[in-house]
């Protein structure tokens, strides 16, 4: 469900903050979330986050279970975890991976990576080369290291918006990392190379007022839609 006031971003982004000293030092056990919609992920703080408005005032990670106070405790974790004891991550998380018998993980199911997750994700993709680790991103930095890691089973897509600035864009294009674009207006001007477009949710619903486009996601207008079932943000 995506929120159109970006008071949820900064009520999370806050909450985050103050919860930073009771978080654990080494997140034991349980590194990978699940829901019925995009399945099994990482999470991450949004305090990695460097979003423009559009993307602050759309977060779905500001609403309902993921921003509930366990759910925020649990990425602070794991984020103290990554930075003081990344083989413990490693050894917990490929051993969560082979209970589950995942084919595919998403990275960055709410907030995105840090450079210590940057190169989580990078040595998972190493030590299960038959998982396809996929997500998002809204950091350069971030898309470059993932696209340049020479791991095929990492896929990036870099997310765009109407604010993303016109630098960023022409970065990206000239990496050539595959794009997403997040449609909050009939009036955007959607670019034409772009892999796939989530559409605005109002109460958990597509934005009545935003026409159908092409390369939409089909899990918005389509609830029987998953990412599991659907595949389009990673097959490539």
């Amino acid at each position: 469900m995506f929120s159109q006031d970006t008071n949820h971003y900064l009520r999370r982004r806050d909450k985050e903050q103050e919860l930073l000293t009771q978080a654990e030092p080494i997140r034991k056990t349980g590194y990978i979330s699940s829901n019925t919609k995009t399945g099994h992920s990482l999470n991450f703080p949004i305090l990695n986050c460097t979003p423009t408005k559009i993307c602050a005032s759309s977060c779905y990670a500001c609403l309902g279970p993921t921003s509930w106070k366990a759910s925020l405790l649990k990425a602070l974790a794991i984020e103290n975890t990554l930075q003081s004891n990344m083989g413990y991550a490693l050894t917990e998380t490929v051993g969560e991976i082979k209970k589950l018998s995942l084919t595919e993980l998403r990275y960055s199911g709410g907030g995105d990576l840090s450079d210590h997750g940057v190169n989580y994700i990078i040595e998972l993709a190493a030590l299960c080369p038959d998982v396809i680790f996929w997500g998002f991103t809204r950091k350069i930095r971030v898309a470059e290291k993932l696209a340049s890691s020479g791991k095929s089973n990492i896929k990036v897509i870099y997310s765009l918006d109407a604010k993303t600035s016109l630098a960023a864009i022409l970065k990206i294009k000239e990496l050539g990392i595959k794009t997403s674009w997040l449609y909050n207006d009939q009036a955007n001007i959607i670019p034409k190379d772009i892999h796939i477009v989530f559409v605005n949710h109002v109460h958990g619903s597509p934005d009545p007022s935003l026409k159908e486009v092409n390369n939409e996601c089909p899990a918005i207008r389509k609830h029987q839609v998953t990412c599991f079932n659907c595949k389009k943000c990673f097959n490539f």
